[in-house]
């Protein structure tokens, strides 16, 4: 079976997931009719919508109007998303380093994809251009602007780059590119065997590989939400060790 074939398996359980469990709207607010799911958005609410939207439009699903509408009322005015914006009469918070809240990343990195499966062109490539302003000097991303970058945050920043069709190697800051990121956060030959080629979440003078992180950077590395046959600017190559033998990381090419 190919990784095509059981990627649109996944995402037909996780659309009829979402239609399940996910579709009934909650009474409580109107700033979250239209929401996908019931519990409470304040964390995740974009985040969330962003991959039903991409995950029931990947297989032909109408996505409803009132669905639609949330998410693009969610948009700050310069492109971004926050997690969730309570009062949309409100305009959206900059970005907090001690609280985590106001305009983010990651939220804004799905919006986008999401905006793009919702055909909205220009509300995405807004999207892209605000997160591009946080990029930082060693040309990866941060999940809050002025915060330190991480590969989860640069492999998202990536995809939605991806999304609206431009190449994520386009994007640099002080001469260095997400990629160029990605690649010092891979676990070379000092790692155990086992663990060479995943991602750690942050670099640092030791590396912790990091399951998420690595899963985000393939889709990142490869294509964009949903999965599509696509040309790519990177590849990855099975890291070679000379036993007992230190060497440079070469699986990022």
């Amino acid at each position: 079976m190919s990784f095509r074939t059981r990627f649109t398996g996944l995402t037909a359980v996780l659309s009829a997931a979402v239609m399940f469990f996910g579709s009934s709207i909650s009474p409580a607010a109107a700033s979250t009719s239209g929401l996908y799911g019931t519990q409470d958005p304040t964390y995740d609410g974009v985040f969330r919508q962003s991959l039903a939207i991409v995950a029931l439009t990947s297989l032909g699903q109408p996505i409803p109007d009132k669905a639609r509408a949330w998410l693009t009322r969610q948009q700050c005015s310069d492109g971004a998303f926050e997690a969730f914006r309570a009062n949309l009469a409100v305009a959206c918070k900059p970005g907090d380093l001690n609280t985590y809240n106001g305009r983010d990343t990651n939220s804004t990195a799905l919006g986008a994809i999401a905006l793009v499966s919702l055909n909205k062109p220009v509300r995405a490539k807004k999207a892209v251009a605000w997160i591009a302003t946080t990029q930082n000097a060693d040309g990866g991303f941060p999940w809050i602007k002025g915060g330190e970058s991480d590969a989860a945050s640069t492999a998202l920043a990536m995809m939605a780059i991806r999304a609206i069709g431009a190449a994520p190697v386009s994007y640099k800051r002080n001469g260095k590119s997400p990629l160029a990121y990605l690649r010092t956060a891979v676990l070379g030959c000092a790692a155990p065997a086992a663990k060479r080629g995943a991602l750690a979440f942050q670099v640092a003078p030791t590396l912790f590989a990091s399951d998420m992180t690595t899963a985000q950077a393939l889709f990142a590395l490869s294509a964009t939400l949903p999965i599509t046959p696509q040309p790519t600017s990177s590849r990855i190559t099975r890291t070679s060790c000379p036993a007992g033998t230190p060497a440079d990381v070469k699986g990022l090419k």
